[in-house]
């Protein structure tokens, strides 16, 4: 079962979400209940009762990011998790592109979509992101500040992170030469090995030094295009890469469209192109022999 939340940082009178479940400790003065739901979601002021939906729900969770009264950047609590419990998935979005998710805690994946979100953060206990799997949907952009001190994007060893986007990608690292965007696995050890496998329509721009790096030698990172698509993979863009980098120009089935005669054979989520379909019937009858 999938739950939607909306997180409005800097809204008032909304009634809190432990006083929304009816479990408001005594004492505790009582938010006004103006505006706590659209359409039937729940709409809370601060990171930490998404943190708190999203472990109680024990699902899937689908956070809305509404950053209209702060200027359009919501800013993290530091050391706020959002974590995917019980084998759930998290998807965010927001209603305005171009958004900044400015975020100095942690996310556990997996995600299962993003959009039109602008990731920042100056990440100081761990990274942003500790990724399983990701799929993106319309243009995003990754970017570290240049205080930070740790990578903005981590793959666990032995993962695979798959990132898709049907606009393009921006991995922005100009305001920093001390930490990649991306880092490909934690250990060094071979069969620890994890991969990106970055499946972009549009555009996939690099800025800066060190965009992606890896530990381990093992490790691999694979670009599927299409025919439109300049990756911008240069000599030096990779230099403290020291794994596998496949780079495929093109990819004649991810770019090709696909609308289900039957919704309900997909889980009520059509797949954004036959190459997502294909990647998706093979995750479920894994493996292919």
């Amino acid at each position: 079962m999938s739950r939607t939340v909306i997180w409005r940082p800097g809204a008032t009178g909304l009634t809190s979400y432990r006083d929304w479940r009816g479990v408001t400790p005594p004492g505790e003065p009582r938010a006004g209940a103006e505006d706590s739901t659209i359409n039937g979601n729940l709409v809370v002021a601060t990171d930490q009762e998404v943190a708190q939906i999203i472990a109680e729900h024990g699902g899937d969770v689908t956070v809305v990011v509404d950053a209209s009264l702060t200027g359009d950047v919501a800013t993290m609590t530091p050391g706020v998790t959002w974590a995917a419990p019980n084998g759930g998935v998290l998807a965010l979005s927001t209603p305005k592109a171009g958004t900044k998710l400015d975020a100095t805690g942690a996310f556990v994946g997996p995600f299962a979509r993003a959009e039109n979100i602008e990731f920042t953060g100056q990440p100081t206990k761990g990274p942003l992101f500790a990724v399983s799997s990701v799929l993106i949907s319309r243009t995003l952009k990754f970017s570290n500040k240049a205080e930070s001190t740790a990578p903005l994007v981590v793959v666990a060893d032995l993962a695979r992170a798959v990132f898709e986007s049907e606009d393009g990608v921006v991995i922005d690292n100009s305001a920093t030469v001390g930490q990649p965007i991306f880092k490909v696995g934690v250990s060094a050890v071979g069969g620890q090995a994890a991969q990106i496998d970055w499946r972009v329509r549009g555009t996939l721009a690099f800025s800066g030094a060190n965009p992606i790096t890896t530990p381990n030698a093992s490790a691999s990172v694979s670009f599927k295009t299409d025919s439109n698509t300049d990756t911008g993979v240069v000599a030096g863009v990779f230099r403290a890469f020291t794994g596998t980098i496949a780079q495929v120009s093109k990819d004649s089935a991810f770019g090709a469209a696909y609308v289900p005669s039957t919704l309900a054979n997909w889980s009520g989520t059509a797949p954004t192109s036959v190459g997502n379909a294909l990647d998706r019937i093979a995750a479920k009858i894994t493996p292919v022999g």
